[in-house]
């Protein structure tokens, strides 16, 4: 039976963590054991005497009135380190990507030190050669932990290190990753023990025809008066999974930019595999109006691919009636070993023309150490947060088996021809041609697309 997790105790115990925890953008995530601490404050070699000047960090989402004490406190600790004040500028709220990169290319950078915030941002900056190659101030060691090494591969175009992004760190790690959302009620409705869900994540048997046979028992319960759905697609998230879930990924990053790769056999048996979901109307069409994740949160959908990080929201999961489980997404056939993937990452970057720029890379090194330099308070903030976010303890298993699973997807990246893609996928679910047709139509239209988007400025 699935142990109950005691929230009452949780949120007390949570509202201590959250006073602990940080609210930090993704470039600033850390994690590993080779950072610095403050310890170090006095003989740090990577601090250098900035001469009391402002250094303007842009943040895309945070002010230094959202960071938590812990984030504070380190922002504190490299004022004085660096002899310098830190002005965070929020995005968009203060100054938007757009206007900082103008700003490079006339020639005066509005800010020293910039997040990227997502990796659909990266390429119009690149195009305009907006940030410079981080390589040149021999500051980074890529290979320490701490650092982000899948992300930090697609920030690299001919060897120029473009940005670095550094892991997640903290109770806030793998939140960035995706998992499969049951309801557990319409699973019993359906005929099924929701037990059984855990049982074959642990035997290695949840698989999409699995997934397939109770979804579409859970579709079966609708009436004339209620419309029930198997799973949704959530924002195109359930293609996406299907696809890294049977071993490959409908875009891949090249040494020069981007490549289409959902022509893959691998690619192609997953897609065929989400049409038949449609056609036995099991998820509905993803049109403009498509139905929204919502209608899980309200009980009316079986299965919905998200991230994890969604577990931390009270107003969706944290409300709903029905009790439900987390498990990773079903395997495909390709695939021997279940996949959850992470499509969005941030990092930091520095201005072409910027002053100071070898300094700014040393301050950004410091800034990406860990902020849990104690092992044993990180494992017991950690322990305490997950358990917080679940409703048995069944479902923390996703916490345990994402680390060695985990797939970084370039999807973001996959600009300009991701939402075209999107749109040629609705068209292949309403019949307006088959899976050989478009691909035959699309397929070189996207390479060069590609070509053209990701000419990175020399």
């Amino acid at each position: 039976m699935s142990k109950r997790v005691n929230k009452s105790r949780l949120g007390k115990i949570l509202c201590l963590l959250l006073a602990l925890c940080c609210l930090i953008p993704l470039g600033a995530c850390t994690s590993g054991d080779g950072g610095k601490t403050a310890s170090t404050a006095d003989t740090d070699p990577r601090y250098r005497d900035l001469g009391g000047k402002t250094v303007k960090i842009f943040l895309y989402g945070y002010s230094r009135k959202d960071f938590s004490e812990r984030l504070e406190k380190r922002y504190q600790e490299l004022e004085k380190n660096f002899n310098c004040t830190i002005e965070v500028i929020s995005g968009p709220s203060q100054m938007t990507h757009d206007a900082i990169w103008r700003s490079i290319v006339a020639g005066d950078p509005a800010v020293d030190i910039i997040d990227g915030t997502a990796p659909h941002l990266l390429g119009n900056p690149l195009q305009t050669g907006c940030y410079v190659d981080l390589n040149t101030f021999d500051v980074f060691n890529l290979e320490d932990e701490k650092w982000n090494r899948e992300a930090n591969a697609t920030l690299n175009f001919y060897g120029k290190q473009y940005g670095v992004s550094a892991r997640m760190d903290g109770p806030e790690a793998l939140l960035n990753n995706q998992v499969m959302y049951f309801n557990k009620r319409l699973v019993k409705n359906a005929g099924y023990d929701p037990e059984d869900i855990y049982k074959w994540q642990e035997e290695g048997t949840w698989t999409w025809e699995k997934f397939e046979e109770i979804a579409e028992k859970i579709a079966k319960l609708s009436t004339s008066t209620n419309q029930i759905w198997g799973s949704l697609d959530n924002d195109h998230l359930l293609y996406d999974n299907l696809v890294i879930s049977n071993g490959t990924d409908w875009s891949a990053r090249t040494e020069s930019g981007m490549a289409f790769t959902g022509g893959s056999e691998a690619a192609v048996e997953a897609l065929t595999f989400y049409k038949k979901l449609y056609d036995k109307k099991i998820i509905p069409a993803v049109g403009y109006d498509k139905p929204k994740v919502e209608q899980f949160y309200k009980g009316s959908v079986g299965f919905v691919p998200d991230y994890l990080q969604r577990l931390g929201n009270e107003a969706t999961f944290g409300a709903m009636a029905d009790d439900f489980g987390v498990v990773m997404f079903p395997k495909g056939p390709r695939a021997s070993d279940y996949r959850s993937f992470d499509n969005w990452y941030g990092w930091w970057s520095l201005p072409t023309g910027g002053k100071n720029n070898k300094e700014m890379a040393l301050l950004i090194d410091c800034l990406t150490d860990t902020l849990y330099p104690d092992q044993e308070e990180l494992e017991q903030l950690v322990t305490v947060f997950r358990e917080s976010l679940v409703r048995d303890s069944e479902s923390l298993r996703v916490f345990e088996l994402i680390p060695s699973r985990s797939v970084l997807s370039t999807a973001l990246m996959a600009e300009p021809i991701r939402t075209e893609w999107y749109n040629q996928i609705y068209s292949i679910t309403q019949g307006e041609q088959t899976i050989a047709e478009t691909l035959e139509m699309v397929e070189s239209g996207f390479a060069s697309s590609f070509e053209t988007f990701w000419k990175i400025k020399q």
